[in-house]
């Protein structure tokens, strides 16, 4: 990147820092960073929840190591990783009186690191982790109709061979007769 520009510096302070990850998840969900080289860690055409979890995991890798926070250079960014696994996302335990349904998940190869989709026929208020923080220390990212999450640190969604419930959604209202998730 040119100058002083730091692949993957989302906020342009010079550092890269956890507000970084943060930065990319909300763009991830409501926009706001242009695609280009230097922001674009994954080479696939988008900012998504994928170029946040490359810099979580670029920060968390280097603490690991004993780097100083203000001394943590950019990753070697990968291109988008294409994995054959199966991963299943569903809904389940809708609940019309506290205006809730949870996101179950089944993905018993790997551990997912992050994951953003799109929720269809209602408009999402509030998102939580299901899981001990122990387990999955989730960065919640959502607006409207999309969720996005990365993992703090080494926590991540461990695999499950079961639909399992990792993630209350609160609606604020429905806009049509079936829920689901749409992208």
């Amino acid at each position: 990147c040119p100058g002083t520009v730091l692949s993957g510096d989302a906020n342009n302070d010079g550092y890269l820092t956890p507000q970084d990850e943060h930065v990319y998840g909300e763009a991830a969900v409501n926009g706001g960073i242009a695609v280009s080289p230097c922001t674009d860690l994954n080479a696939d055409g988008e900012i998504t929840i994928a170029d946040a979890s490359y810099v979580g995991q670029c920060i968390h890798q280097q603490q690991d190591a004993g780097v100083p926070p203000l001394e943590f250079e950019p990753c070697g960014w990968d291109p988008e990783i294409q994995d054959p696994e199966t991963v299943t996302l569903g809904l389940a335990n809708l609940n019309t009186t506290n205006s809730t349904f949870d996101i179950v998940v089944s993905n018993p190869q790997n551990e997912l690191w992050a994951l953003q989709f799109d929720i269809s026929g209602a408009v999402i208020s509030g998102v939580q982790n299901l899981l001990p923080t122990a387990t999955w220390n989730a960065h919640l990212h959502f607006d409207g109709n999309t969720i996005a999450v990365t993992s703090e640190g080494n926590t991540k969604v461990p695999t499950y061979t079961a639909s399992t419930a990792i993630l209350r959604v609160t609606y604020s209202s429905l806009s049509g007769s079936t829920v689901c998730i749409s992208n």
